[in-house]
């Protein structure tokens, strides 16, 4: 169990991470606070089903998610957040229309968790809130862009050999199916190219 002192410890941190990515003034770091609730999570813990409608948004200050959607009975992972990310179903979030996808914790930790309503708020009272959110913004659009490309014009090998270079401790982290379907092979063949590659 995460303790009263440690939440706010992280919270700290996770502040002082999006301080790297742009400045925030002393009350947009005071109303940046003031709206984020703690969310403790426990692995195996399904954030968002496919159905709802996603109504806020979060920021992984520690541990591990992953986004996926059922195709038969098998999990298509698309999204793996990271410790400093935002993550949501953004269309849903968005668009107020049903999320395609579940959000799922695969390593225990916390986040934090900030309406839209909240959210939009501070991003109208502060400039420096509202160029943050353009920034993180920005970063998961090249994320996405970067994954996108990999999948249509990279070969198998070269899709495991990129993934491990931008995830490297990954392997020990999450199932290698996941990562399987992420990459969009079998895990038979990433199997077949862990062996080859050593």
């Amino acid at each position: 169990m995460i303790k009263k002192q440690e939440i706010e410890a992280y919270l700290n941190a996770g502040i002082v991470g999006l301080t790297h990515i742009y400045p925030l003034t002393d009350q947009a770091t005071i109303d940046l606070k003031s709206i984020g609730v703690p969310v403790v999570l426990k692995k195996g813990d399904i954030i968002v089903q496919v159905g709802d409608v996603v109504k806020g948004i979060h920021f992984m200050v520690k541990g591990l998610g992953k986004s996926f959607t059922y195709q038969g009975k098998s999990e298509i992972t698309s999204w793996i957040i990271q410790e400093g990310e935002p993550f949501t179903n953004y269309k849903s979030y968005s668009t107020g229309v049903p999320s395609r996808e579940c959000t799922q914790i695969i390593e225990s930790g916390l986040a934090f968790y900030m309406s839209r309503t909240d959210l939009m708020e501070v991003y109208n009272r502060h400039s420096c809130i509202a160029t943050l959110i353009v920034l993180l913004n920005e970063r998961n659009f090249v994320k996405m862009d970067d994954h996108i490309y990999n999948l249509l014009y990279k070969t198998s090998e070269e899709r495991y050999q990129n993934f491990l270079k931008e995830y490297p401790t990954m392997f020990s982290r999450m199932k290698l199916k996941d990562i399987a379907s992420y990459l969009n092979m079998s895990a038979e063949t990433m199997s077949r190219i862990r062996a080859k590659l050593g």
